[in-house]
This record gives C-alpha cells, structure tokens and sequence, in this order.
C-alpha cells in the first residue's frame, strides 16, 4: 500500500488496457493484447506509462511497464468501457450513462460533460483538448475544447 492505494496487482480482469500513445477501439482488442503480450499488455516499451480500466470500474495506472498498478482517483462511480491515452499524463474513459472521464496530470480524473446520455463505446484522443467518442448506438462526437463543447459527426 501506497497512501492507502495498492500498488500490487489487484487481479480484477481488465475491461480495457491502452499505454499512452495509444488507444483500443474496443474492450476485446485490449483484452487481446494483455493474452499476447502478458500482465502489461504491451510489448516492448518499459518507460510509457500504462492505464487500465477494471471490471469493478476503478481506473488504475503503471509506470513500470505493468510490474505493479495504482488506482487513480476519478471521484465518481461509473462503469468504465474504453479509455485512450494521447500521452503519458494524459487518459480519457468513456463509460456507461454518459460517463466522461479526463486526467491530463495522470493523478486526478475530471468528470466531463456528456453530449448525450448514452453508453459511450469507445474513444480516439489526439491530446488533452481533442477526443472523438462513440456510442453504442454508432452516433459519434468530437470535441477541440476538452469536452466543453461537443459536435455530432456526420
């Protein structure tokens, strides 16, 4: 225990797995790569920092390349489906009920303003400013501001 959060691995399943600099479109494709690549689920790469996102909703974060994990605190309950992070500092979740979660200190999530209250599937980001989400239903956003504003996708 570190300041109360385990740093061990909780041995919850990962619903998705992404390193920075990288995003899974999808859960499965993120639970395809822990299979091949083992408990980090990335190959290669030691210095990135890693983020996960657990079946009990918790958030949880590696810098060393998936040795041991921190939870993160997002503040909220939600039940997260997708993550993406653009950098090393900074992860985007999307979730069930709308839920929109940013850090861009790799410490704290931020809760973000849904542009529709909806299962949000999965989430491409470019940086802290610029994601585009996707529902479950196929309707798409994007945002330039950090989820002040939203606009649809054709």
């Amino acid at each position: 225990m570190i300041d109360g959060i385990s740093a061990m691995d909780s041995g919850a399943p990962p619903v998705a797995q992404f390193s920075a600099g990288s995003a899974p479109s999808a859960g499965a494709q993120a639970r395809s790569a822990v299979a091949g690549a083992g408990r980090g689920g990335v190959a290669g790469a030691t210095s990135v920092p890693r983020w996960r996102v657990l079946a009990t909703g918790v958030a949880e974060r590696s810098v060393d390349a998936g040795a041991t994990w921190q939870a993160v605190a997002v503040g909220s309950a939600a039940f997260f489906t997708n993550g993406a992070a653009p950098a090393p500092a900074v992860c985007w979740l999307v979730g069930q009920a709308g839920a929109i979660f940013r850090t861009t200190d790799g410490s704290r999530f931020d809760r973000i303003d849904s542009p529709a209250l909806t299962d949000w599937s999965s989430i491409q980001a470019i940086d802290a400013l610029r994601a585009t989400i996707t529902a479950k239903d196929g309707r798409a956003f994007t945002t330039t501001n950090g989820g002040v504003s939203w606009t649809p996708e054709p």
